[in-house]
């Protein structure tokens, strides 16, 4: 089956003082969306929505993640669910990391609408000055198609940078399947 991707960039930035460092999706950006991925996709349409701020909170123990994720992510997390998206991918944290979102057994009983989503935030491929020297990553993604008509594979290939050894190495291999 060939897959078709349908790519959506959101923007989270609020000039808000009281938001400073924290992203928001506005109602305007959240209309958009709706218009924009309303019918639902066809079986073989892959969506994918791009972020800069994180949907979750990052998990990090460095002081300069005090904040940088979405404030209202349940309302994100819950519009993207109903327009059957797929995938998120973010950055602002610098830190990498692969979750589903999922509630599938909850789900497949019919006690929750939450469907199967791939979040993927990943850090900068840019330098830093010696001061704030993050862990670099980037991913490269591979979808494709199951031999199961309700699942479709993703491959996801993270490589992380050694400013010791100042080459990027390869961190093995992470795979996870997006619920159809």
């Amino acid at each position: 089956m060939d897959l078709n991707v349908e790519i959506i960039g959101l923007s989270s930035v609020t000039i808000d003082e009281d938001k400073k460092g924290y992203g928001y999706v506005d109602e305007t950006v959240m209309e958009f969306l709706k218009k924009q991925w309303t019918p639902a996709p066809l079986p073989n349409h892959i969506r994918i929505a791009l972020l800069h701020h994180n949907i979750l909170p990052p998990f990090s123990l460095n002081p300069l993640e005090e904040n940088g994720h979405i404030l209202n992510t349940g309302e994100v997390i819950k519009l993207l669910s109903e327009l059957n998206c797929d995938m998120i991918l973010s950055g602002h944290c610098h830190d990498s990391y692969l979750y589903n979102f999922s509630f599938s057994t909850l789900y497949r009983r019919g006690y929750s609408s939450m469907k199967n989503i791939v979040y993927l935030s990943t850090g900068t491929a840019g330098g830093y000055t010696a001061v704030c020297d993050r862990a670099r990553s980037f991913n490269i993604i591979n979808i494709f198609s199951s031999s199961k008509t309700d699942k479709i594979n993703l491959v996801i290939k993270p490589y992380f940078y050694d400013s010791g050894a100042l080459l990027w190495e390869d961190a093995g291999i992470l795979n996870s399947v997006i619920s159809k």
